[in-house]
């Protein structure tokens, strides 16, 4: 069933491709209207695909829907919320329409913080990229995306992986071996130039998340305790 949710108690799917949020960013190159598509694993927060355009259109969406689907596997689900580049005014869309090709369950997120992954990484791009530079034009803005992405996935540390792992070691399961390595004090192996004093190894680790306190331990998130799902 296209409402079943295979999650954990802390809302979060339980492998890689089992669920992917899709959302639009919209900003202003100038006066021209651009719109930032991205595709987030849920389980790793790793972006399996991306495409910018000129406002929301179903064409990017399925190219990007596709080559993530080449590079990376097909999802399980895939969650969407209202953009107008996911539905069609009557009928099927053209994703939906993919979706029931590969068969994928093809969700649109009506609970409260179903997507609250893709809003989270929404503000991070707006701060870290978007408040920051001034694109020339849509290819310049498409390069700097293409940088941050590559920097979110492989060099930088994220707090919702108790702030030890990048996404890309979670997705490829490598959070053992890396969290080994960095018990062991061995420098971890990053593509780019991440300093190598953000990949130290933090035993205990507490947390706010929307004013509520979050404690992990060794990467993995202890309290408060997952709940059945």
């Amino acid at each position: 069933s296209c409402d079943t949710w295979l999650m954990n108690g802390e809302n979060e799917a339980v492998r890689p491709n089992r669920q992917v949020h899709l959302g639009f960013l919209h900003f202003f190159v100038h006066k021209a209207k651009a719109s930032l598509l991205l595709i987030e694993d849920d389980y790793s927060r790793f972006l399996v695909g991306w495409a910018l355009c000129e406002g929301e259109r179903a064409q990017p969406v399925i190219e990007a829907v596709d080559e993530a689907i080449r590079r990376h596997g097909k999802p399980e689900q895939m969650v969407i919320d209202g953009g107008s580049g996911f539905f069609s005014w009557r009928g099927q869309s053209q994703l939906e329409r993919v979706c029931g090709d590969y068969g994928i369950d093809f969700i649109k997120a009506s609970k409260k913080g179903s997507n609250s992954k893709l809003e989270a990484l929404n503000a991070n791009v707006r701060k870290e990229l978007l408040s920051r530079v001034e694109f020339a034009d849509l290819a310049d803005a498409r390069q700097h995306v293409a940088r941050w992405v590559h920097t979110y996935n492989f060099e930088r540390v994220h707090e919702g992986l108790g702030g030890l792992l990048v996404p890309a070691d979670r997705y490829f399961g490598r959070s053992e071996e890396v969290l080994a390595q960095l018990e062991r004090g061995e420098p971890v192996a990053t593509p780019g130039p991440a300093a190598l004093e953000t990949r130290t190894l933090e035993l205990f680790r507490v947390l706010s998340r929307g004013g509520h306190p979050e404690l992990w331990l060794l990467g993995d998130q202890i309290w408060p305790p997952s709940q059945p799902s």
